[in-house]
């Protein structure tokens, strides 16, 4: 009896060994020699182009970073952040008392604007006929000056009371006649209690340009008067310019206009352009995409490609942008009119934007990127939480540059070929333990029996 349950264990342990074996740099079919001059705890490189065409995976799970004794270092993937605005240093801008309101008039109140030839607000001033207390009820906040729209903008104030709560709205207009809403409702708050302060005097702006902003300054506000306005301008940085990968096409038989391609890789795909073979073309089409070859077709991109010259002088479409997908296959359909295709196949001209791969020096180096395996499990050690943490603290102190050296072959081209379908160890365990603890449930229910008579 101890024997079969030994077995049993025996079994269950070359199970477990099976399923723990380590992966090697052999386990995939090709590398890249990590190379970098800085010291540093994390190093960062772009993908390159060879990579993505011999990835098996559609979930980049078949690449690995090893470091000299072979041993797997902690790695992530991330895209590129879209490009962030710079909003660089506050500028103080003029403001203006806009209106008067006199309590108990009943005439309206005359308000007086006066502009310079560039368009810069030099003066205001309001007028009225009855005489009593007066109150600022809006003030006129001039931008015409600035080189672009602000983001925000922020207030200070002096105020007889310490405590300070106000509902404002913001308007704006080109002309001072009409105005457009661009803030509906938004708080300015100073209170104090035990000590403490907790205050608001920042309002966001939306993208809109307008030269001349009004800003409300409810009734509610009698004593309170505006001190200083800033302004903070809206700079984009540099956009990151795509990867393009060239397909030559194939007219699919017994469908006109239609034409299919492939990509020869998992690529991170966001844009697509048509190359129109002819000038002076026009064409709407339709851009499909999907995974397996025998699989269904997803529309990515539905519009207009054209591609027009003349006198020297010519005009193309700018690349379609859809959610990015790292489909193989592809297909481009006409839809339509068919003339403006042209006799010839199409160019397909695909971009992307290259993964960051981020990996932990863990080890000594020289370290490999290694990438191509039809058998790879999805990896793990990821650093993506560690990743955050540097963002967050926005640091480059622990994060290095680097570049991949020349393709070098590891366990070359089998490693991309499905393998044969292995012996079903693992089910063949479990049957035989789940037979063994049957036999032995059998045997010791027999020798009760039996001593029970």
């Amino acid at each position: 009896m101890r024997a079969l349950l030994w077995f049993g264990l025996g079994l269950l342990a070359c199970s477990v060994y099976a399923e723990t074996v380590p992966v090697t740099k052999n386990d995939y079919a090709y590398g890249l020699p990590i190379e970098f001059s800085d010291e540093a705890a994390i190093y960062r490189l772009a993908v390159p182009e060879i990579v993505y065409t011999h990835l098996i995976k559609a979930n980049f799970s078949d690449l690995r970073v090893f470091n000299a004794a072979g041993e797997v270092v902690p790695h992530s993937l991330r895209q590129p952040d879209e490009p962030q605005v710079d909003e660089g240093e506050p500028l103080v801008v003029p403001f203006f008392p806009y209106a008067v309101i006199k309590p108990g008039a009943h005439s309206p109140v005359l308000v007086q604007v006066a502009i310079n030839d560039q368009g810069t607000v030099v003066s205001s001033s309001a007028s009225e006929k009855t005489a009593g207390e007066e109150r600022v009820s809006a003030y006129l906040i001039d931008v015409s000056a600035l080189e672009s729209m602000p983001s925000r903008l922020a207030f200070s104030w002096e105020s007889p009371e310490d405590s300070f709560v106000a509902r404002v709205s913001i308007e704006g207009s080109d002309d001072l006649g009409h105005w457009n809403t661009l803030v509906s409702q938004a708080s300015l708050v100073r209170l104090f209690f035990a000590d403490r302060e907790l205050g608001r005097r920042e309002i966001e702006l939306p993208g809109r340009a307008y030269q001349y902003l009004k800003i409300n300054w409810p009734a509610t506000t009698d004593g309170v008067r505006l001190t200083e306005v800033q302004a903070w301008l809206t700079q984009e940085t540099e956009p990151v310019e795509p990867v393009w990968i060239e397909l030559t096409g194939a007219a699919v038989a017994d469908e006109t206009g239609v034409f299919e391609y492939g990509s020869r890789g998992h690529f991170p795909i966001e844009w697509a352009e048509v190359v129109l073979p002819e000038a002076n073309s026009l064409v709407d089409i339709k851009l499909l995409s999907r995974e397996e070859e025998t699989g269904s077709w997803q529309t990515r991109y539905t519009g207009s490609f054209y591609r027009l010259q003349i006198d020297g002088a010519s005009l193309a479409s700018e690349p379609a942008r859809f959610s990015r997908v790292n489909n193989p296959f592809w297909r481009l359909e006409a839809v339509a009119d068919l003339s403006g295709m042209g006799a010839t196949v199409p160019v397909l001209r695909l971009g992307y934007t290259p993964h960051q791969l981020h990996f932990l020096a863990r080890g000594e180096p020289p370290f490999v990127l290694a990438f191509g395996s039809y058998a790879a499990a999805v990896g793990q050690g990821q650093i993506n939480a560690l990743l955050a943490r540097i963002d967050e603290e926005k640091s480059d102190t622990f994060v290095g540059e680097a570049h991949a050296g020349k393709m070098i072959t590891l366990g070359g081209n089998e490693r991309l070929q499905a393998p044969p379908a292995p012996f079903p160890w693992q089910r063949v365990l479990l049957w035989s333990v789940l037979v063994i603890g049957v036999f032995v449930l059998g045997t010791m229910a027999w020798r009760l029996g039996k001593q029970m008579k």
